[in-house]
């Protein structure tokens, strides 16, 4: 089955947690694409071509962005161009240990809370990526390293000089992963982290909205990779409410066509890391649900006193949505609080051995994975 565009089409894949470098990710994506559609049509040659765009604002030039085109020789007016979105810079050195553990152990009771006083939510999504029994275990678990303060280990003082470079490895692996989705998930305005989290999504923004204002592109397809999929989701939904207020500066918002999400944390941001409000708030809790506007389900279960209506039309609801995910991969998850057109379990097999991929691996193993190409070409490029 031949599969290719009859449109010229862009792709904007964002990278996710831990050490990122430029074009990484437009690496993985592109080989990962472009061995699927080699196999996809047999006998013709697809060209692989390097470009540079130049993206201005207000007439000034901010920087010269680079893209892969595949361009098929029958038929090179419909080339599929591929874009980065790369913000791994913005974390480098933001938040300490210490920073991260008690933030984590606030969370984790908040959400302990949330889950005790609202347990039918889980009955009435029917939350497929497990059920959220380390809510209980958690802040505990974080609480003894908080008072551990690994960094000093005060009762193995002659053993520390040995371990160190271990300790000190494993912290940094700790922050470098856990610590984006801490800054990145920080929605309180009060927080130091917040403007970091305000620059990549309006950095996101930028980036979708050169490509929908670009006239060579019919079809746009958002890509997210574990956090990059929150960065992905939480793009779409300030889009809705940009086009909301102004419709003709978003007149051609239409060509988002797809959102394809993999190794996502959505379920878990949603239930960990989203504000909840208490019982009494009615109008505050109603507000914050009205924010969060693109394909999202309601989490609140409670018949309020007062119905507000709400002014945000839903103008992405068209966009077709695929989320990739493997039981193996403790990130990720079936997305259950939203809207999703179809959530792929993977079973990912290790290419040498053909035995499962070990816990925890598997959440860098998806860019090797041609069944998810396949997926998005017959679901985007069709």
């Amino acid at each position: 089955m031949r599969v290719w565009p009859k449109e010229r089409t862009a792709f904007l894949v964002i990278h996710g947690i831990g050490e990122q470098n430029p074009f990484e990710t437009l690496d993985a994506f592109v080989r990962g694409f472009l061995k699927v559609m080699m196999e996809n049509n047999p006998g013709r040659k697809i060209a692989v071509k390097h470009y540079t765009k130049p993206r201005t604002e207000n007439g000034k030039l901010e920087w010269v962005e680079n893209f892969i085109s595949l361009v098929k020789e029958d038929q090179p007016e419909c080339p599929i161009d591929f874009y980065e979105y790369y913000w791994a810079y913005r974390m480098e050195g933001e938040i300490t240990f210490q920073e991260l553990v008690d933030w984590l152990v606030k969370t984790s009771d908040g959400a302990r809370t949330f889950y005790n006083e609202n347990k039918e939510i889980v009955k009435k999504y029917e939350l497929k990526s497990g059920e959220y029994w380390y809510l209980k275990h958690l802040g505990w678990f974080l609480r003894l390293i908080a008072f551990l303060k690994i960094s000093k280990i005060p009762y193995f003082d002659f053993w520390y000089p040995f371990i160190k470079p271990f300790v000190f490895k494993g912290k940094q692996l700790f922050i470098d992963y856990m610590g984006d989705v801490a800054i990145y998930a920080t929605t309180d305005v009060k927080s130091k982290h917040f403007n970091i989290r305000k620059s990549i999504l309006d950095e996101s923004v930028k980036e979708v909205k050169s490509l929908i204002d670009d006239p060579r592109y019919e079809k746009i397809i958002i890509v997210g990779h574990s956090l990059g999929s929150v960065i992905a989701f939480d793009t779409l939904n300030r889009i809705t409410h940009a086009a909301n207020i102004d419709q003709e500066k978003w007149r051609s918002v239409g060509k988002i066509e797809g959102l394809i999400t993999f190794g996502s944390p959505l379920d878990k941001i949603a239930f960990f890391f989203r504000e909840h409000t208490p019982k009494g708030q009615y109008i505050r809790r109603q507000i914050l649900a009205h924010f969060h506007c693109f394909k999202n389900r309601d989490l609140n279960l409670q018949k309020d006193e007062i119905e507000v209506d709400n002014p945000i039309a839903p103008l992405l609801d068209d966009v077709k949505w695929i989320n990739f995910w493997d039981k193996k991969d403790p990130v990720s998850g079936h997305l259950d609080f939203y809207i999703v057109d179809e959530n792929i379990e993977l079973h990912m097999k290790d290419e040498k051995s053909g035995k499962d991929v070990k816990f925890g691996l598997a959440h860098t193993k998806y860019w090797e994975l041609p069944e998810m190409y396949t997926k998005s070409c017959e679901y985007f490029l069709r």
